[in-house]
């Protein structure tokens, strides 16, 4: 449950970035066709809506609200990228002329539009400004609270805001900045800043679309749909229910003789003992074989030292002790040969949490690796066989119809026929 609740949290977190990239993508997409289009422009329009854009980001260079938020976000370990987030020397500020009643209606018109809608995105920026800021802070509050204390602090804000994340918020600053401070007359300034507009919407795309995939989580629907495809194709389900974590069924049956590998990316399987197939989701990856086992023995620990050394790096059962990493861990283990004799002997290495509820959660992580969840005894599983009619009106009523196209002439049952692995199907 605790593993539950700290996903939960991050990915809350995850969908705040999400929707602060997904804010900064449409700024950046508005910005790159203002430029492209500003050829086109009424000459009148286009510079009284620079002249305005260069009016705000002067005020903004003296606005000590601004300012306190530069400050607050250049005080976050998280975002140091954004130490440069000023804009710069305003004292020259080259304002433009605003618009006039010299102006025909129709140019006033446009030009009121484009300041208008320039206004909007630029106020919406220094608003994300504040939001990286929120984000900051409550996080920050979060990790305080955790009884972790300072140290472990500063290493767990440095993980709130991702590198890229704070380089493109500069980035758009210098987008910013940069055309506030631009001539309609200089075609040269226009097409270099036509280019990195471009390449910061593709930035900031690929970003927005990574926070989108990670925040789209499966459902209990989409566990069943997945459930009902693949008993069409014949695949026999089992559903771990109750207290049984669906790894350990699937170690446990591997263990049992009753199948060969667990596919999977949980790297839990490999305390288990189990044999893991990763990269099974993965288009473009190959399939790898690791051996839980063959791993035991190449560190050379018996089991109950291989399950601490596992514990010790974290998994869903435990959290993993500050500053301590694959290489110091095994060390330890090697040397104190027990999580209770490391942590009585190295104190510099305290757990996040008290004490006596690290050990508690040790000890029950332990009796979850060195048990096995009882599995199901195979014979008396119901026969499945697979029905091409029913995956296609599957297929048909979840919008997958292109799966089957061009697929009249592969052979299923041979498909991986041969000996997959060369020499050895156990592994790496």
């Amino acid at each position: 449950m605790k593993e539950i609740m700290r996903r939960r949290q991050n990915q809350k977190l995850t969908a705040v970035r999400g929707h602060i990239e997904a804010g900064r993508l449409r700024r950046l997409d508005f910005l790159k066709t203002f430029i492209d289009l500003s050829p086109n422009l009424r000459p009148t329009a286009l510079q009284a809506a620079l002249g305005m854009l260069n009016d705000l980001s002067y005020k903004d260079g003296a606005d000590p609200a601004m300012k306190d938020t530069l400050q607050t976000l250049d005080s976050q370990a998280s975002v140091r990228a954004l130490s440069e987030l000023s804009f710069g020397d305003t004292s020259q500020a080259n304002v433009l002329p605003p618009v006039t009643q010299a102006l025909s209606t129709q140019e006033q018109v446009d030009a009121i539009r484009l300041q208008t809608t320039l206004t909007a995105m630029y106020k919406e920026f220094k608003q994300s400004l504040s939001q990286l800021v929120t984000i900051a802070e409550s996080d920050v509050g979060a990790v305080t609270s955790s009884n972790a204390g300072p140290e472990a602090s500063a290493e767990e804000i440095e993980n709130l805001m991702t590198k890229a994340q704070c380089h493109l918020a500069v980035k758009e600053k210098d987008l910013w900045y940069s055309l506030s401070r631009l001539s309609d007359g200089d075609p040269s300034s226009w097409e270099h800043l036509t280019g990195v507009a471009g390449t910061l919407v593709q930035e900031s795309h690929q970003m927005s679309s990574s926070f989108s995939r990670r925040t789209n989580l499966p459902t209990a629907e989409t566990y069943q749909q997945c459930r009902e495809i693949l008993l069409a194709m014949g695949v026999q389900c089992i559903h771990a229910e109750g207290q049984v974590e669906a790894e350990g069924l699937a170690s446990a049956m591997v263990l049992n003789g009753d199948a060969d590998f667990v596919a999977s990316e949980d790297t839990d399987v490999l305390v288990y003992g189990a044999t893991l197939m990763r990269n099974f989701a993965s288009a473009h990856a190959p399939l790898e074989l690791i051996s839980g086992k063959d791993i035991q023995d190449r560190l050379e620990l018996d089991r109950q030292a291989y399950i601490d050394f596992a514990l010790l790096l974290g998994t869903d059962f435990s959290q993993r002790l500050k500053s301590v990493g694959p290489i110091r861990a095994l060390n330890f283990i090697k040397e104190y040969g027990s999580i209770e004799d490391i942590l009585n002997s190295e104190t510099k290495y305290p757990p996040r949490s008290s004490h006596d509820e690290y050990i508690n959660e040790i000890r029950a992580a332990r009796s979850i690796f060195n048990s096995s969840p009882e599995t199901p005894n195979p014979q008396n599983l119901p026969q499945v066989y697979r029905n091409e009619v029913a995956i296609s009106s599957i297929l048909s009523r979840y919008n997958l119809t292109n799966a089957l196209l061009d697929t009249g002439n592969l052979d299923y049952e041979n498909a991986l026929a041969g000996n997959y692995f060369a020499d050895n199907p156990t592994a790496l």
